[in-house]
């Protein structure tokens, strides 16, 4: 699409809040507690009003999200870790049929792999478009990886 300007970087920016509220939602179902269900839904609400004020002001449909992007990964690692680590303090479960271990394993490999990689986006695309070409690629691979990761986990989940 780039070849024939047709710009669809707003595609990316809703995607990244999709991704978020979905990621959090999931980790916020597997809380036990109230006080940390609480804190994922203000997360949750502060993240969108963050986003929703960004494409008005300092992140444009017309750019990459740079900014809203990097704080959804910090956010998303540390959630998912929090979740890794409810998962290995619960002795009564077997880790390698556990889907919360594979989710969260998936989130932290992806988003930790390319959060710099969509943090300074703009800044390697002002520099040269084949620095792009040539790094993107490891987002596709992270997202197969995170995808065998999810399949792995939503299996564990449907197995009894």
């Amino acid at each position: 699409m780039t070849l024939y300007h047709i710009r669809n970087l707003w595609v990316s920016q809703i995607f990244t809040l999709i991704e978020y509220v979905l990621i959090l939602s999931t980790c916020y179902l597997w809380k036990s507690k109230k006080a940390d269900k609480r804190i994922l839904m203000i997360g949750m609400i502060v993240f969108i009003v963050l986003w929703i004020v960004s494409k008005f002001t300092f992140e444009p449909l017309y750019r990459d999200d740079t900014y809203t992007s990097a704080v959804s990964k910090i956010i998303q690692i540390i959630v998912a870790a929090l979740v890794l680590f409810d998962v290995l303090q619960d002795t009564d479960v077997e880790l390698k049929t556990d889907a919360r271990l594979w989710v969260s394993s998936g989130v932290i490999i992806y988003s930790s792999g390319t959060l710099f990689l969509f943090a300074l986006f703009n800044m390697m695309l002002e520099t040269s478009s084949e620095l792009i070409r040539t790094l993107w690629p490891i987002n596709w691979i992270l997202s197969i990886v995170f995808t065998l990761l999810l399949a792995r986990g939503v299996w564990c989940r449907a197995t009894p």
